[in-house]
């Protein structure tokens, strides 16, 4: 093996045994080196992509509606989900406390039907509980009509609408 002789590090000066013969800098200094040359390289391409140097993806985006992605207020709704629980507290149709119910228990209502319309005040929301929310919505009204029995056919399906394997046009084998 080669000896190499010793060399002055480019940084701190100090004089250290290099491990190979391009070495440029001490042990100590290296580490440092090798992240300060990484950030040159980073700003180098980023420069060459046509991309401003210094700024991540989230700093060129706007707030609001400057935001390319708006959709409609919707990140307004969602952003005061949690805030509007605790000021208002309660159901505001039946009085229930809302306080350590979970997120399964308890609904943002759009007064108006509208989820586009998010007005920063909220004035078009409501804090309700699920039951509350049904009702509002008039729920029961899509299980009028509806069957809650399948019949199951011999081929492993089953028959639509509630209709016998002998209605549906399958025989079955007994």
């Amino acid at each position: 093996m080669r000896k190499l002789n010793e060399k002055q590090c480019k940084n701190c000066g100090t004089t250290y045994q290099p491990i190979g013969s391009c070495s440029k800098y001490c042990l100590v200094c290296k580490p440092e080196m090798r992240k300060q040359l990484a950030n040159k390289g980073q700003q180098k391409y980023r420069r060459k992509q046509g991309r401003r140097v210094g700024e991540g993806s989230g700093c060129s985006t706007g707030k609001g509606k400057d935001n390319h992605m708006w959709r409609n207020g919707m990140s307004v709704f969602t952003n005061n989900r949690a805030k509007i629980k605790l000021e208002r507290r309660y159901c505001e149709c039946c009085g229930k406390d809302m306080l350590n119910t979970t997120h399964y228990q308890w609904v943002i209502h759009h007064i108006n039907h509208d989820k586009y319309n998010n007005p920063e005040d909220g004035s078009n929301w409501k804090l309700l509980c699920k039951k509350c929310h049904q009702i509002e919505h008039k729920c029961w009204l899509a299980l009028e009509g509806a069957t809650t029995s399948l019949i199951r056919l011999p081929n492993g399906r089953y028959a639509r609408d509630g209709r016998t394997p002998q209605e549906s046009g399958e025989a079955r084998d007994n």
